[in-house]
């Protein structure tokens, strides 16, 4: 039996993980995303990173010009925080670091409140 790991939080659904029915699963990433949902690791301007660079794992509030239904409309009664996860493009951060390779897959690196690429901490 194969087992599939996913990858979600507290403010969006499933939205990345493994499916052996779809993909091959590569032992130690985070998979790939599932139908439905956008995902890319983007720099702190917002820009789309290329596979084998570090930033910070982000999903999109859309996916093939709709809505995705998963991601949280922002944070009770806490604009400030909303605003903090919400940037350029509809892309929402998950406050993790990832790196993605050429087959699609996302490789987990840590926490972006913890550690940044340059080696220096994070900040918002």
């Amino acid at each position: 039996m194969t087992i599939n790991e996913t990858f979600r939080q507290t403010r969006m659904g499933d939205v990345l993980g493994n499916c052996a029915s779809r993909w091959p699963v590569k032992p130690g990433s985070m998979g790939r995303p599932y139908p439905g949902h956008r995902l890319a690791v983007i720099d702190r301007q917002g820009q789309v990173l290329p596979p084998g660079e570090v930033g910070e794992l982000a999903v999109h509030r859309q996916c093939n010009a709709e809505d995705d239904p998963v991601i949280m409309l922002g944070y009770w009664r806490n604009p400030e925080a909303t605003t903090g996860k919400f940037i350029a493009d509809g892309w929402v951060l998950t406050g993790d670091l990832a790196k993605i390779d050429a087959e699609g897959n996302f490789w987990y690196q840590g926490r972006a409140d913890v550690f940044h690429p340059d080696g220096q901490p994070m900040k918002r």
